[in-house]
């Protein structure tokens, strides 16, 4: 489970959180079906959370929640979607009319470069695509993630590392763990949670992460 508190400044917004679920890790492309498993035994709902923060004495609500789909569902929603045709699909990611009818139908999965092709395509991310195996949270920050809010490189493709209040346009904004630590405890602190205990927390999770190790 996650409990995460928003923060909404200057075009920021980002989740300081406690993380107490293991990390699913993204399944091989030819074995779709340990990921099934591996999704039902860690839980097929993710719990929905819902968190305020105040901000111009407004109060902000957070909602994250959703149900496992299969990759071969996912593709066909948004193929429909998208009001493209199994042949147009195809076209799009340089594969044949057959290919994209075996994936819808569960035969098969496509392959790593198919994905990045289909993820530009349809604009979400490869974990996405896969019925999102692993929850994803930004190596900088520590805020879970989704396709709004995971960053992109200077190409338009998702990286899947990073939110994109933390990395945009191929840079950061955070140089060292004090900036972003400094922040947080100045736009977080408050009569419930005292800037002590939001520096602690951040020094705690922090240094953990990815992108400060």
């Amino acid at each position: 489970m996650i409990g995460a508190i928003e923060l909404k400044l200057n075009g920021h917004a980002g989740f300081v959180y406690h993380h107490t679920c293991d990390e699913v890790p993204v399944p091989l492309m030819n074995d779709i079906r340990i990921a099934d498993s591996i999704s039902q035994n860690r839980s097929i709902y993710l719990q929905q959370q819902r968190v305020a923060c105040m901000k111009n004495k407004k109060l902000l609500y957070f909602s994250y929640g959703g149900k496992t789909m299969e990759t071969k569902d996912i593709i066909l929603e948004l193929r429909r979607k998208s009001g493209l045709s199994q042949e147009e699909l195809a076209q799009k990611v340089m594969v044949t009319r057959q290919a994209v009818s075996r994936w819808e139908n569960g035969e098969t999965v496509p392959n790593t470069d198919t994905l990045k092709l289909l993820s530009r395509v349809f604009d979400v991310s490869i974990n996405t695509l896969l019925g999102a195996p692993r929850q994803l949270i930004c190596q900088c920050c520590g805020m879970p993630l989704d396709d709004s809010t995971i960053s992109k490189e200077p190409n338009g493709d998702f990286n899947e590392e990073y939110c994109k209040w933390c990395y945009s346009d191929g840079e950061f904004k955070y140089t060292s763990k004090e900036q972003l630590i400094d922040f947080c405890v100045e736009h977080l602190a408050n009569e419930n949670w005292p800037a002590e205990q939001v520096r602690a927390h951040m020094e705690a999770v922090v240094p953990k992460l990815n992108y400060w190790k």
